[in-house]
């Protein structure tokens, strides 16, 4: 999927807001809202090799400021075998213009690191793995304070 139109290689990511996708939050209403099918705007866009949290939005202003480039994120970066013993230091030296980051490793991937970072530009981390030939699965899992949480690959959710 991809998560805007110019892009290519996918079915676009708003073709995923339908009933047999949606999962209501916790003690909201479990029905599917009516949603505007013009006028939604991504709010940080993914490279097609880049996976997870994506947010639609039709509130402009909302739009700016999760799109702005001191917005924290947090990314998962799952390797295909254990991490090269550099991976951190390469990692952080490749990102050093990005202003914080912080690395970790991931509690939940056995193989994996979490990045803690302002935003980076659509599909950094994964010129930084391919560029090391790294086999590496790539998760956004939070955009300011929109956490991923517990939804499902192609799952989506209303958040106010």
């Amino acid at each position: 999927f991809t998560s805007a139109p110019d892009e290519f290689g996918g079915a676009p990511a708003m073709s995923l807001l339908n009933s047999e996708n949606f999962h209501a939050a916790k003690n909201a209403d479990p029905n599917m809202p009516v949603l505007p099918r013009n006028g939604l705007r991504v709010a940080g866009r993914l490279s097609s090799r880049e996976m997870g949290l994506v947010i639609l939005t039709s509130d402009s202003a909302r739009a700016r400021r999760l799109a702005a480039l001191d917005v924290p994120e947090m990314w998962s970066i799952d390797f295909r075998g254990p991490p090269p013993a550099d991976a951190v230091e390469i990692l952080l030296q490749a990102l050093e213009d990005s202003g914080a980051v912080e690395i970790a490793a991931d509690p939940q991937q056995v193989n994996g690191l979490l990045l803690k970072t302002p935003t980076l530009g659509k599909g950094i981390l994964s010129s930084i793995c391919d560029g090391q030939a790294w086999k590496t699965d790539i998760t956004r899992t939070r955009r300011g304070d929109i956490v991923l949480s517990d939804l499902p690959v192609r799952g989506w959710r209303i958040v106010v």
